[in-house]
């Protein structure tokens, strides 16, 4: 188990050069990266919703963004009481 706070480090060489995930590994074969369509519907929900989130995100940041300027833009430094 890592410790809460480590950063972990993937060697994605140690990926593609594993026999166990690709069969001779140093035998060039471009084939092995095609990506069937099969792949990517079975993924497909998984990467919908990761987009949905980071719009959600984007949209967050931009409405915070916008707040602040018209603050910063009518804020004279006075508050009055109405």
């Amino acid at each position: 188990m890592v410790p809460k706070g480590w950063k972990v480090l993937v060697w994605f060489r140690s990926v593609h050069l594993d026999p166990e995930i690709y069969p001779n590994p140093k035998e060039f074969n471009p084939g092995r990266w095609n990506v069937s369509c099969r792949d990517l519907v079975e993924n497909f929900e998984f990467n919908r919703l990761v987009n949905i989130y980071i719009y959600i995100y984007i949209y967050i940041y931009m409405y915070i963004y916008i707040y602040i300027v018209i603050c910063v833009l009518y804020f004279d430094g006075k508050f009055t009481v109405i």
